[in-house]
C-alpha cells in the first residue's frame, strides 16, 4: 500500500491580507471621526448640564443673600466639567453683579476641536450663547433665526 503525500498550503496569500488590510483602514476611516464627534457632542452636552446646575446654584445663592456677587457667598460649587477626571471645560462665573450673572464653560484639552460651539455660557434670565474662537457671541435671544437654530443645536443637542 502506497500512501501518497499532499501538500495542501495552508494560510493566506499576501493578496488577501493586503485586502483585508485596507477593509480595515476603510472602516477606521470612517468610524474614527465619528467618534471623535460623538465624544465632542458628549462632553458640550455634561458641560451644558453642569451649566444649569451652577444657573440653579445662582438662583439659590440669591434666595438666601438676595443677590447675586454678595460677599459672603462661596464660589461655585463646580469648576470643571466633567466634575471628575480630565476636564472638557473649565466652569467660571465671568461676570457677576448684585441682578445679574454669567456663567460660562471654556473648552479645554480636545474639546478646544470643538469648532461649531466654542464656548458655552448662560446667564440670570436663562439666555444660552456660544462663542466660538474670537469670533461673534450668538445667543438663544438673538433676531437672526439662523443664530438662534446654531445655539439651540449646540445647547439642545438636536
Amino acid at each position: 500500500m502506497e500512501i501518497k503525500h499532499t501538500n495542501f498550503q495552508r494560510g493566506f496569500t499576501l493578496i488577501e491580507l493586503l485586502i483585508a488590510v485596507t477593509i480595515i483602514a476603510i472602516i477606521t476611516s470612517i468610524a474614527l471621526p465619528s467618534y471623535r464627534d460623538y465624544i465632542i457632542r458628549s462632553n458640550r452636552a455634561a458641560a451644558v448640564a453642569d451649566l444649569l446646575e451652577m444657573s440653579h446654584w445662582m438662583e439659590r445663592q440669591f434666595t438666601i443673600f438676595g443677590k447675586y456677587n454678595d460677599a459672603s457667598m462661596s464660589g461655585l460649587p463646580v469648576s470643571q466639567s466633567p466634575k471628575t477626571g480630565d476636564a472638557s471645560y473649565n466652569i467660571s462665573i465671568s461676570e457677576s453683579a448684585a441682578t445679574t450673572y454669567v456663567i460660562t464653560a471654556t473648552p479645554v484639552g480636545a474639546q478646544i476641536n470643538d469648532t461649531q460651539c466654542g464656548s458655552l455660557s448662560t446667564n440670570h434670565a436663562s439666555v444660552e450663547c456660544i462663542k466660538v474662537g474670537t469670533g461673534s457671541t450668538s445667543c438663544s435671544n438673538d433676531p437672526n433665526a439662523a443664530n438662534r437654530a446654531t445655539v439651540r443645536k449646540c445647547v439642545g443637542g438636536s
